[in-house]
């Protein structure tokens, strides 16, 4: 089977963060956990890709934590789709500050501007424009949160409070985390 990768991203897999990440998880699970990093047979060039008569265009977020380009979102022009790590509507968001907050809502504003059919994700179902309208809401309201929080605690409280079904209590506490430097008790 063939394995496509930006360098980029390959980068990222290999020396970067993302091998960090593998090696973190080993640690945390043991031998049951798969570290193996797959190989790239084919590395994309440019922004635009056929693999078996479809068309792919490379698409790149603007998040300033991805600027290294080693992430990036696939376009499907055929079924005016896009496919990307992940946007559930009902799942708290990874956020890292403010401003990945105003880079995630400017690339989800562009998929409203593009008016996807369908929105493919690594990490949950797949999703349409009112869930991006949704996710959008709730980013906008985290900046708030984050503002009106003096402490880690506090803020995963207003967001629970305010978001009581969101699903990925793991995600809030790594942002919870990250927001106000504290180091995560697990």
């Amino acid at each position: 089977m063939r394995k496509y990768s930006t360098n980029g991203a390959q980068e990222y897999a290999k020396n970067g963060t993302g091998k960090i990440l593998v090696n973190e998880f080993s640690v945390a699970f043991g031998k049951d956990f798969d570290a193996t990093i797959a190989e790239i047979t084919d590395i994309i060039v440019g922004e635009n890709i056929n693999i078996g008569g479809i068309d792919f265009s490379v698409v790149y977020p603007s998040c300033t934590l991805k600027c290294n380009r080693e992430a990036f979102d696939i376009e499907i022009p055929e079924i005016n789709s896009i496919c990307t790590h992940m946007l559930g509507a009902d799942y708290h968001s990874m956020i890292t500050g403010e401003n990945d907050i105003d880079s995630l809502v400017r690339d989800l504003k562009n998929y409203v501007a593009k008016k996807y059919d369908l929105i493919l994700t690594s990490h949950h179902t797949p999703e349409n424009l009112s869930a991006v309208e949704i996710k959008i809401a709730y980013l906008e309201k985290i900046k708030i949160l984050i503002r009106e929080s003096i402490s880690a605690e506090e803020f995963k409280d207003k967001v629970k409070k305010e978001y009581p079904v969101y699903l990925g209590e793991n995600y809030l506490d790594m942002t919870a985390a990250r927001l106000f430097k504290q180091t995560l008790n697990r």
